[in-house]
């Protein structure tokens, strides 16, 4: 016989010889059940996703396992639910993957110079769902780049032909034509070449580099070393409900508001940590989305050490098409004081249906047609509906920033309610057919209200019909973790991290201490103000002798006696510090954000085209031409100290902001890190070993 069947006496002898205690039929039959909900749940998941689909054969694996509980139960429930879960795994470079799913990878990098332009293929990862394909281009030259925005040089990314003739064409990618990651279909098995071309080389004109690029590339199995971490899907989690490690902070926040729960769903090992991968649930219909505030979620360990912890992206796994509400983050670390508790204080949700509000200024004593940049007090407070927390209006202030104007709202809110972004939905009117916006919000920590501005450079008429799409608030949030035991006397040691904190900046202007006598200098401080108020001021480094200068964004020659700004108008001018001197450099209307050059020899800046990108020009204004010619916009940051290369922060497809390095003679780009921050403000050190940015 193929088969054998226990008898009732031998799986008594089985359980009592390791302790196992009687097992109620109740317990078997609600165990059953969870196991074919997950598994349903778990199929239906991934089978809405594109990529990484669950095979049915793993349903009917768990079936079967769920009718041997008697069995398992001898090893523990948890331990036989995680070990049925071990579906997945992860191979750095390639992403999630099923079990035994056949790993091809390139033989060797694959390398072409012409006219000293190279073109290297690094690496290449193939499945039997996708092709990724790791390529850089060094040494392109500016004159091979258009020096008019208005000419658009070469966007060809690049293709995949195969033996038989078959053209594979980019389905996704990241990165830029000087260092890009790119995704294809998949190549059959049976075939192990390909020729990876390029037509020309991205952001050249034609005639001005090489064209029709041809690397022949040769795939092979993945060696053996080639690591796959196991994804672990964890058991259904037990949301906690237990208060913040920071005792004013629990104090202040409600646990679990507007119904949402946090989960933990999936965990996988890395050599120095582990993604965590989870999802929010929301039972209040009005909410339609919410997630935690990227870098307001924090892990602690059972001593209330803070674990380092960090926003990533799910394309770092190689999940293109994550599910609505779920979230990713890295945790860094192996062994820890466990469980540990990931929690969050801040969630962004979005609303099931706008929150609406009209607003007429003129009720409340706005001139429209003389207005003033002051503060008017609303007497009876309008009150606004949002989710049920109590808000209201209860001052509002015209402002103007360049060109475009509007209002501040002062809404004064229940603790719960950290933000409430506005747009104006109606009430503008255009000449061009083009409306440029801007507006923000946040909680004003001196005043403890919800600033909120609602500018535009259209011109408004009253009342004004504003509308909310979501908003982000605060509470306390959190799933608790047992990582695996780690076999080894390794002891449980705190990271450092090399960042300030709120707190400690907080603590170090209360308490400052007295500069260095020999440190002498100037120091540009910048302010918000309304045109033509200056926003420019120069003051002794103790912040004493303050002089205002003019209005607009701007920096300091290297040896401080000029001043190169873009004013209200968007060009670029230099002023004479002492004499107040002033030249136009650009006469564009585009321009801002320029930063000179630690040499003092050029200026770099920003130029709205067709979308923003950084250009740079002698510091006399001549020689102007395009640095970035890339798809994104970009943001200026600053120079390296050497003056050879940018900083700059680009969107990636997740909205993130990516951090890179141009090089200034080769056009050559480096990606260093993604933050999710709009703005990080990252600056060099003066040895141009480290970068310092917000987040």
């Amino acid at each position: 016989m193929n088969e054998w069947t226990s008898t009732p006496e031998f799986e008594e002898n089985v359980r009592q010889s390791f302790g196992v205690p009687e097992i109620r039929t109740e317990f078997v039959n609600q165990l059953y059940g969870q196991l074919m909900q997950q598994a349903d749940e778990k199929s239906r998941r991934y089978q809405s996703r594109s990529r990484f689909r669950l095979r049915p054969a793993w349903t009917i694996t768990l079936a079967i396992l769920a009718l041997v509980i008697f069995s398992t139960l001898v090893i523990g429930p948890q331990r036989v639910y995680a070990e049925v879960m071990k579906l997945l795994s992860y191979i750095p470079g390639v992403g999630i993957v099923e079990e035994g799913t056949t790993i091809r990878v390139l033989a060797e990098p694959v390398t072409q110079t012409r006219d000293d332009i190279t073109l290297t293929v690094h690496e290449a990862y193939l499945t039997d769902e996708k092709t990724i394909i790791v390529y850089s281009i060094q040494n392109v030259p500016q004159s091979a780049l258009s020096h008019d925005e208005s000419v658009v040089g070469c966007s060809d990314a690049g293709s995949l032909i195969l033996p038989d003739g078959t053209r594979l064409e980019i389905v996704s990618g990241q990165g830029s034509g000087y260092r890009a990651e790119h995704i294809y279909p998949a190549i059959p098995e049976s075939v192990d070449k390909a020729t990876f071309v390029l037509s020309c080389i991205q952001g050249t004109l034609q005639g001005k580099a090489p064209e029709n690029w041809e690397l022949n590339l040769h795939f092979i199995p993945a060696p053996a070393e080639l690591t796959a971490a196991p994804v672990i899907n964890l058991p259904t989690p037990t949301v906690s409900m237990s208060q913040s490690t920071d005792a004013d902070q629990s104090q202040s926040l409600p646990s679990d508001p507007f119904g949402i729960q946090m989960s933990l769903d999936q965990v996988i090992p890395l050599d120095d940590g582990y993604y965590l991968i989870g999802h929010t649930s929301c039972l209040d219909s009005r909410i339609t989305a919410a997630y935690p505030g990227s870098w307001a979620m924090k892990a602690y360990d059972t001593t209330g050490q803070e674990i380092p912890l960090e926003p990533a992206r799910f394309q770092d796994i190689g999940l293109e098409n994550p599910q609505p509400n779920q979230w990713i983050y890295k945790l860094y670390g192996i062994v820890f004081s466990s469980p540990l508790t990931v929690r969050t204080t801040m969630m962004a949700v979005e609303f099931t249906e706008p929150v609406q509000l009209e607003l007429d200024p003129r009720t409340y004593g706005f001139d429209d047609l003389n207005p003033q940049p002051s503060i008017i007090q609303i007497m009876d407070p309008l009150r606004i509906d949002v989710l049920g927390t109590q808000a209201q209006v209860v001052h509002i202030k015209y402002m103007q920033q360049g060109a475009l104007k509007g209002f501040e709202l002062g809404i004064e809110a229940e603790p719960g309610l950290q933000s409430l972004p506005f747009s104006l939905q109606s009430a503008v009117t255009v000449t061009d057919g083009q409306r440029a916006s801007s507006g923000g919000s946040n909680r004003d920590e001196s005043s403890g209200l919800i600033r909120t501005y609602v500018l535009s450079d259209g011109q408004m008429s009253f009342p004004l019909s504003l509308s909310a799409t979501y908003a982000d608030l605060s509470g306390i949030w959190e799933t608790n973790w047992t990582p695996p035991t780690v076999t080894s006397n390794l002891i449980p040691t705190a990271v450092s991290q090399a960042c300030l904190s709120l707190d400690e900046w907080k603590m170090a202007t209360q308490n400052p201490t007295d500069l260095p006598l020999d440190l002498e200098g100037k120091v540009l401080l910048s302010r918000s103000a309304l045109s033509p108020n200056p926003t420019l001021f120069i003051a002794n480094l103790d912040g004493s002798g303050e002089n205002g200068l003019v209005y607009g964004y701007g920096s300091l020659s290297p040896d401080g006696s000029k001043l190169v700004y873009s004013d209200e108008n968007s060009n670029i001018l230099i002023m004479d510090v002492d004499s107040g001197r002033k030249t136009a450099i650009t006469n564009s209307s585009r321009d801002s954000n320029p930063i000179w050059s630690p040499d003092g020899k050029q200026i770099a800046f920003m130029r709205s085209t067709e979308n923003q990108q950084i250009f740079i020009m002698n510091a006399d204004g001549t020689d102007v031409m395009p640095l970035t010619l890339a798809a994104e916009s970009a943001q200026l940051a600053g120079w390296s100290p050497d003056s050879s290369q940018i900083l700059y922060g680009a969107k990636d497809e997740r909205g993130a902001t990516k951090e890179r390095l141009i090089n200034i003679a080769t056009g050559d780009i480096t990606d260093l890190f993604s933050v999710d921050f709009d703005a990080p403000s990252p600056a060099f050190s003066p040895d141009g070993q480290w970068i310092a940015y917000l987040d």
